[in-house]
């Protein structure tokens, strides 16, 4: 049993380590996933191109119920051999500035740590962090569903500052309000989400659908089919 939570610094073989432990599938095998090495690109952007002196932090739901896997693994899942778990884990990336480690002066450690996060969440304000500046740091987060190779649920990411700004060669960007509770914190990420395809349960198209589905603000959230 783990932690409610985990504060960790974000790479490619950590988030490949976290979904290893989660879904069984091994190390090598999430690593070399595209999806991943996609989502490994578009995350440190932020750090390479928009923040060169600010790190990445994770902040890990180890217990997140997801809506819509919740249906999956009612209507499939509980009746397999394989006693697959029912909760999912929820990974949220942040922005954090960096600051010079007391006890070592050569190296600097994130200002976004555990003990920082705790603080939080007691209302305390943390080396100048608080909730308002989670919000103003928050990336987004993605859901790992608790099987192996296709693993990746709702992903959902903070567009960049040039497509955010209308610098889309004469594209139309769709993006919504995606409000997000991390331990009663509330934050929020404007895009559209997507996740990968279940291919036990469904095909691409439907994954397609549901992308569709958040899009369109005609058609209630709630609702939403799995």
């Amino acid at each position: 049993m783990y932690a409610p939570y985990e504060v960790l610094p974000y790479s490619h073989d950590a988030l490949s380590l976290l979904i290893q432990r989660v879904t069984g599938t091994s190390f090598h095998r999430v690593r070399q996933k595209r999806q991943i090495s996609y989502l490994d690109h578009y995350i440190t952007h932020w750090q390479r191109r928009e923040n060169p002196n600010r790190t990445i932090q994770m902040i890990v739901e180890n217990h997140y119920i997801d809506q819509h896997f919740i249906e999956d693994f009612a209507q499939y899942y509980v009746r397999c051999f394989h006693p697959y778990p029912r909760e999912c884990v929820r990974v949220h990336f942040f922005l954090s500035d960096l600051v010079q480690e007391q006890n070592n002066p050569g190296n600097k450690k994130p200002v976004l740590d555990e003990l920082c996060f705790r603080n939080i969440l007691e209302g305390k304000n943390s080396d100048g962090v608080n909730q308002e500046q989670l919000r103003k740091d928050y990336l987004g987060f993605v859901v790992i569903r608790p099987i192996p190779e296709t693993f990746l649920a709702k992903v959902c990411l903070k567009l960049y500052s040039n497509i955010m700004s209308g610098n889309t060669n004469g594209c139309t960007v769709l993006t919504i309000e995606n409000k997000v509770s991390l331990f009663g914190i509330p934050l929020q990420v404007d895009s559209v989400p997507f996740q990968e395809q279940d291919r036990v349960l469904s095909a691409c198209a439907t994954s397609a659908i549901w992308s569709f589905f958040y899009a369109h603000k005609c058609v209630s959230r709630i609702n939403l089919p799995s």
